[in-house]
């Protein structure tokens, strides 16, 4: 029983021993009172200050202008990319490379069930990949909702107007392009 008594006495001075020396009597030095005003509100955040030892990432260049921190830039001015159609010049990439990679064969990978265009398919397809169709305004006209227009290499003339919810897929971008007549830029209207 003696030993019993002794271990509890032992045990109160450690507990009492683990409290901060200036927290008053609770829980294991915790404030015995909860302050509950009401926290100080957030500050917007402020942008830090570039100085004159601001640092572009790499593959960018430091762009000049009047005044200010020099913006950074993908590329300096001078040499902007001048990239062939179907590519494009992405940040610190010294050269253009290709949007996307061409198909082994005439279409993209599309969906089943898609509608296949080719122009040069003979007339009186039925839009699947063995039997495409000819035109674009052929596979406008029975495309619905959630349907896929999957559309070979190639040039396919329009006007076009495009009805909502149906989508279109290109073999690549550097061979499907969509023109309003022999080299001409595209007018389309998407509905």
């Amino acid at each position: 029983m003696r030993a019993g008594v002794a271990l509890g006495v032992v045990l109160l001075v450690a507990l009492a021993a683990c409290a901060a020396p200036d927290a008053p009597a609770g829980d294991a030095g915790a404030p015995s009172v909860v302050d509950a005003a009401a926290p100080a509100p957030i500050a917007a955040p402020v942008p830090p200050e570039l100085g004159d030892d601001w640092v572009c990432p790499p593959g960018w260049t430091s762009a000049r202008v009047a005044e200010g921190p020099a913006p950074c830039a993908p590329w300096p001015a001078a040499d902007a990319p001048d990239c062939a159609d179907g590519e494009a010049r992405f940040v610190g990439e010294a050269r253009c490379a290709p949007l996307s990679v061409c198909p082994a064969g005439r279409f993209p990978d599309a969906p089943p069930g898609a509608i296949h265009v080719d122009p040069a398919a003979p007339p009186g397809g039925d839009g699947t990949p063995a039997a495409p169709l000819a035109s674009l305004a052929e596979a406008i006209a029975i495309a619905g909702d959630g349907d896929t227009v999957a559309l070979s290499a190639g040039d396919f003339e329009g006007p076009f107007e495009w009805p909502a919810g149906v989508n279109l897929q290109g073999a690549c971008a550097g061979a499907t392009r969509l023109v309003s007549g022999p080299g001409d830029a595209l007018e389309a209207t998407v509905r």
